[in-house]
């Protein structure tokens, strides 16, 4: 029999443990890696049994504040739309910085009816100063929106029980978006089916408001507005809380969906799904006028008395219906006195929608035809008006048949 080298076996052996010592360490540092937390970021966050969250979750992480004053990120505020429970437990605003975690409630709260008041919404919501005690809580299920200002030391949780869309296709007045299904922690979906979309522009709110105050200077906006993108017929606009108004373009009119879609992960995203084409306009026995500072209180062939120029004067067509030429509408005014430097618009008549089509306007600067207007024809903070007072001719076409396009000229009256 072979024998076997003492010195040759303990080498082997060793090796032997080596490997297995590798081996069991790998298997550590991989068990080790399955239990890691995850990263959390310094931040807002909110947390808490009426949020489904109980840990710092970036689903909760509160996003930088707009300021509605000035329309710019504010440092120390905070925002976040969230669906949340009547939970008795309610949530609390945690703020990590570093390992430091501070934890803030409500020092004071009141429940105050914002009524519409300064162009807020007409809802009432939950305002009061920050502490470090206690517990946030809201009265229903529902979604809302949470804002925090440190700098006050302030907070308001405003309920939002729908959206809306709000534009020229509407006369600027709300089409309300409806919950679709049921209240949910973690989705929820806003609709509206069969809307009107002609060549103009629109926003998102809720609560039939623009703005909601904080503190003095500090205002939330209750508002989405911003660009749209994507290609028909899905068309997808961006949010951006207080953004520009979207513009639909002529290319764009129809009749759409419009969802507002939000996800506890991802926050809200806006749709707008073609359906239909819009029917040809009809613009038959629409009435306009012209209304201003810049039109007086007595449009007579004499030069008004300067004390009767005041922005609700109006000038109504004569006569008051168009004439039509196929597709192609036109109202005109023969003689119009207009006091220089002072600003007026077209619009229908008394700013509302006609019965006819439900398509309201105003127009100001931006229609009139320059090229075939009088030099005296300026721009006033993007109303029309004129350089010099006198009588002047105003016509107002509009083409059914190229996505209802106006134009306006202005021409001196010899």
């Amino acid at each position: 029999m072979k024998k076997i080298n003492l010195k040759k076996l303990l080498h082997l052996l060793g090796i032997l443990f080596l490997a297995s010592v590798v081996m069991v360490s790998c298997k550590d540092k991989d068990d080790d890696d399955d239990d890691d937390d995850p990263i959390v970021f310094d931040g807002l966050y909110l947390k808490g049994t009426a949020t489904s969250l109980t840990t710092l979750d970036a689903r909760g992480l509160m996003g930088g504040g707009i300021n509605e004053v000035g329309q710019e990120a504010r440092t120390g505020m905070y925002e976040k739309y969230m669906a949340l429970t009547a939970s008795a437990d309610g949530f609390n605003v945690v703020e990590k910085a570093g390992t430091t975690e501070t934890v803030y409630g409500p020092a004071t709260n009141e429940s105050i009816d914002l009524g519409g008041l300064n162009e807020q919404p007409n809802i009432t919501v939950q305002k009061g100063t920050l502490g470090t005690s206690g517990k946030f809580t809201v009265p229903a299920d529902g979604m809302y929106h949470i804002i925090i200002d440190k700098q006050t030391n302030s907070y308001v949780i405003a309920p939002v029980a729908s959206w809306a869309i709000i534009g020229t296709h509407s006369g600027w007045s709300d089409t309300q978006m409806a919950l679709v299904g049921s209240f949910s922690q973690t989705s929820m979906k806003y609709e509206v089916t069969g809307l009107e979309l002609r060549a103009g522009e629109f926003k998102f709110r809720y609560g039939s408001g623009w703005k909601i105050e904080i503190a003095e200077g500090v205002k939330a906006n209750s508002n989405y507005g911003g660009e749209i993108g994507g290609t028909l017929p899905n068309l997808v606009p961006t949010l951006v809380a207080g953004g520009a108004n979207y513009a639909i373009t002529a290319a764009q009119i129809g009749v759409y969906t419009a969802t507002l879609e939000w996800t506890m992960a991802g926050g809200f995203t806006a749709k707008l799904t073609k359906t239909d084409d819009l029917a040809m306009t009809n613009w038959t026995g629409v009435e306009l006028d012209i209304v201003g500072s810049g039109v007086s209180a007595d449009n007579t062939t004499a030069i008004p008395d300067p004390s009767s120029w005041n922005w609700g004067n109006v000038i109504y067509p004569v006569p008051n219906e168009p004439v039509i030429d196929g597709n192609l509408y036109t109202w005109t005014w023969e003689d119009v006195i207009f006091e220089a430097a002072e600003g007026f618009k077209i619009r229908t008549k008394d700013g509302v929608a006609p019965a006819t089509n439900g398509a309201n306007f105003d127009l100001g600067f931006s229609a009139i035809d320059l090229a075939n207007s009088s030099a005296n024809v300026a721009d006033k903070d993007g109303n029309m008006s004129v350089t010099v007072k006198g009588h002047y001719k105003v016509v107002i076409k509009i083409d059914a048949a190229n996505a209802d396009s106006k134009v306006v000229t202005i021409t001196d009256v010899p």
